[in-house]
């Protein structure tokens, strides 16, 4: 009778080799890391927009031309140019570096440097140095605090417009009077060597606050003002300004309120000196005026 023989023979056996049954398991362990990594791997547009524009915010990203960098510590410019952050495609920026910027040198970034902005390159930038400046040169005065108050620097599109307004008990004028105070010659003579940089003319005009119809027609304010402004031009003078540098000097009375809703307020009565924004001017000749 025959019999079965058992034991050995394990390689033809039911279940196989050990070796293959843990290299399928080995397998089936890499397919399912492989699926899992494609899963975590798969982004939703719409959500990879989502992150990208919160990085774009969170950084400060603007597609819009913007000063690189408009005033340094030290007061000076930082560039001569403004420049354009705004994409360019590859043929117009090597078209534009080498057919219209020839003339500069620049590397990297300044190719990229507006032609059309050059017109203007200096003058907003001269007129806000020229305001840090002169911020600087009444630093040192002893009642600076309450001199800011009086001295007021604005950059418009004519200028830089320097107000030297009154204040009830600082007065920069005597009462009704053409008489300058010592306070008002001491502004004037820092203000003077910042004047003198600037390749523009200078305007002066004098202002009044509110006296009533009364006055304005028998033209005392008017006189008033004029007067006032021509003081400041005297005083400017003898520290030095030329009178080639003067544009207008003039007294527009209560016409040009600085507090349009309460023209009686102090503070209306004023020396407005305009740098303009022009060419410099030419050496002349004409004497400088005088005080009345």
């Amino acid at each position: 009778m025959a019999q079965k023989k058992r034991g050995g023979g394990e390689a033809g056996g039911h279940g196989g080799a050990p070796w293959v049954i843990t290299f399928a398991d080995l397998m089936s362990l890499l397919m399912a890391l492989f699926v899992m990594i494609v899963s975590f791997s798969s982004q939703d547009e719409q959500k990879l927009n989502e992150a990208a524009g919160s990085m774009r915010d969170a950084f400060g990203y603007q597609s819009v031309q913007r000063p690189a960098g408009m005033i340094e510590q030290s007061g000076l410019p930082e560039r001569k140019y403004l420049r354009n952050v705004e994409s360019m495609s590859l043929s117009e920026a090597v078209e534009f570096a080498t057919d219209f910027n020839d003339q500069y040198e620049k590397q990297g970034p300044e190719v990229n440097t507006n032609r059309f902005e050059k017109a203007a390159e200096s003058k907003p930038r001269d007129y806000l140095t020229a305001s840090e400046s002169l911020r600087q040169a009444l630093q040192d005065l002893p009642d600076y605090a309450e001199l800011s108050k009086q001295v007021i620097l604005k950059v418009a599109d004519d200028g830089l417009h320097i107000s030297i307004i009154d204040q009830d008990g600082r007065p920069m004028f005597a009462s009704q009077s053409r008489e300058p105070t010592e306070r008002l010659k001491i502004v004037l003579s820092r203000i003077a060597p910042v004047i003198q940089q600037m390749p523009g003319r200078l305007r002066i005009v004098g202002h009044t606050e509110s006296v009533g119809d009364l006055a304005i027609a028998g033209g005392a304010a008017w006189q008033l003002s004029s007067d006032r402004a021509i003081s400041a031009a005297a005083i400017l003078g003898s520290f030095g300004l030329g009178p080639g540098s003067l544009a207008e000097v003039t007294g527009v009375a209560d016409r040009d309120p600085m507090f349009p809703d309460d023209p009686f307020l102090s503070g209306n009565r004023r020396i407005e000196l305009i740098m303009l924004k022009e060419a410099a001017p030419m050496p002349s000749t004409e004497a400088f005026p005088s005080e009345p």
